[in-house]
């Protein structure tokens, strides 16, 4: 756990100290909070900061989940096992919702364009899960939920969404 924790604060001290082009100076944090859940065996963290100086803050993300009687770190396979869900069961249940939300965030756009920016969405989600390297949490009420990244026409071009495996 201290490993994570020092990954946390490593987040943080990049986020305060990096601008937006990448270069080190003083940035303006906007958010700076945490939420988790804990059962029994189970301790879920979500970490956010959110880097402003915008009209709205550009949220970074990072995830954490325990097996709380071992210490090891739980894969998202392993927290899907816990809630009842297979792996494949939830991949076409975040697939399912990651087309609603981009649907909901490029409303605006024409058709084609709408085609362009769902299968660069896709095409992420895709690469993400087969790396396992999708970013997975228990909310505070258990629902497990994913942060997935939608391809935009706004902004930095990519967002982070969170969704709910359900």
């Amino acid at each position: 756990i201290k490993e994570q924790f020092d990954h946390i604060v490593k987040a943080y001290n990049t986020g305060a100290t990096q601008n937006e082009s990448g270069e080190y100076g003083p940035n303006y944090i906007d958010v700076c909070t945490y939420t988790n859940y804990e059962d029994e065996d189970t301790l879920s963290v979500l970490f956010f900061y959110g880097l402003g100086a915008t009209d709205i803050p550009w949220p970074d993300y990072y995830t954490y989940n325990f097996d709380l009687k071992d210490g090891s770190k739980l894969s998202f396979e392993s927290l899907c096992n816990k809630r009842g869900i297979k792996n494949d069961e939830a991949k076409a249940l975040i697939e399912k919702n990651l087309k609603q939300a981009h649907e909901e965030t490029v409303n605006y756009l024409e058709k084609d364009e709408k085609e362009k920016y769902y299968n660069e969405t896709m095409k992420n989600f895709e690469e993400a899960f087969s790396k396992d390297e999708i970013q997975y949490f228990l909310n505070s009420e258990g629902e497990l939920q994913v942060i997935v990244k939608l391809y935009t026409a706004a902004g930095r071009g990519w967002i982070d969404q969170i969704i709910t495996v359900k």
